[in-house]
């Protein structure tokens, strides 16, 4: 591979300069930076800027499964056992980061002052595009009945959002990640989705599946047989998430596992006095206004091939009942946590929150 370290891409001063955190900061603003910067990382330095800690989404998801607060602090789950190469090191980097070992090298000076970031995408050319070479499968053949009466008279996918249709949407949050080969499975109004695209330009392959039944939110990928032979990403379309898919991509190919799903961290409050009592309907205490943090299911997933092979021949199936049947079987399935930018346009407020998000409605 001739790439060489004069060809790697150093980040823009500003944004540099975003991803020093002190180690003091809540696991919640850590959130919010990372969303801010985009790079999956931030660096943990004294007053002085010495690097101390380095802290991925990785740690932090990892963080989050074990159930830890989010206003628990940035010295609690950070890594202090990190590489980092001087400047005179540089020559190094490359090696480093074609390992698969690493993603990122801070650059520090002979007194461990943080200079720089180099990450394994600077690895490519400036122009050149990196391709993740997995699949993107969308599910798109429901009726959408929670949108009824719009459904009736559009398909899901084919719902305005801005100037673009939400399948579209979703389609260009993938390709803006790398992705550009497309299967889609479709069933209700399908004609009019495929001739939607067929007077649509495009910058990507798309190809489209018959469902000839209702086969259920899973059913439908036993048509996959003959169609994916790896890794595929698979996503619903009434949903729009906007997340890293590479480091989504990472955390499967980390874990090695057969299906990952992405989950999304929810706060369900309960706006009333909460009542305890014992087995004698004595009162313990009373909660007020407690307040729970669930994952959700996002619709999003990481899938191996050979998770197809599980659905049975007939009939419909829900993801659900195919998560239970993988378990079941001892498969491995895990769950990639993110906590913001999701949306499930399925429903009507959802729908409204998406439009709002993308500047196209007011409310």
């Amino acid at each position: 591979m001739e790439k060489h370290y004069n060809e790697m891409r150093m980040i823009d001063e500003s944004l540099f300069e975003r991803l020093l955190i002190p180690e003091n900061m809540s696991l919640r603003d850590v959130l919010a930076r990372l969303d801010e910067t985009g790079l999956q990382i931030l660096l943990i330095t004294s007053e002085d800027r010495r690097l101390i800690g380095v802290l991925t989404d990785g740690d932090i998801r990892r963080a989050l499964l074990k159930g830890m607060s989010l206003d628990i602090l940035v010295s609690q789950v950070m890594n202090r056992h990190f590489t980092a190469l001087t400047s005179g090191e540089i020559s190094h980097a490359e090696a480093l980061l074609l390992s698969e070992k690493f993603s990122h090298v801070p650059i520090v000076d002979t007194d461990g002052r943080v200079i720089n970031l180099l990450m394994e995408s600077f690895l490519h050319k400036v122009g050149e595009t990196s391709l993740l070479g997995i699949p993107v499968v969308i599910m798109a053949g429901g009726k959408g009945t929670r949108l009824s009466p719009l459904s009736s008279i559009l398909p899901k996918p084919l719902m305005p959002v801005g100037n673009q249709t939400m399948i579209e949407k979703i389609m260009d949050t993938f390709v803006n990640h790398g992705f550009r080969d497309f299967k889609v499975i479709v069933n209700f109004k399908r004609e009019m989705i495929k001739s939607y695209f067929a007077e649509t330009g495009r910058k990507y392959a798309i190809e489209f599946i018959d469902e000839q039944e209702f086969l259920g939110t899973a059913g439908g990928l036993r048509l996959l047989r003959q169609v994916v032979d790896g890794t595929f990403a698979l996503t619903n379309c009434d949903i729009a998430a906007e997340l890293s898919y590479k480091g989504l991509l990472d955390w499967h190919r980390e874990h090695e596992a057969h299906l990952t799903i992405v989950g999304v961290r929810k706060r369900m409050d309960i706006p009333y006095g909460v009542i305890k009592i014992d087995e004698n309907y004595c009162v313990d205490c009373i909660d007020e206004k407690p307040f729970f943090n669930y994952l959700i299911v996002s619709g999003v997933y990481i899938v191996e091939p050979v998770v197809i092979d599980i659905i049975p021949e007939d009939g419909p199936l829900d993801m659900d009942v195919l998560i239970r049947l993988l378990i079941e079987k001892k498969m491995k399935v895990t769950c990639y946590p993110i906590e913001n930018g999701w949306f499930d346009i399925g429903q009507f407020d959802e729908y409204r929150k998406l439009l709002k998000h993308f500047g196209v409605m007011n409310v």
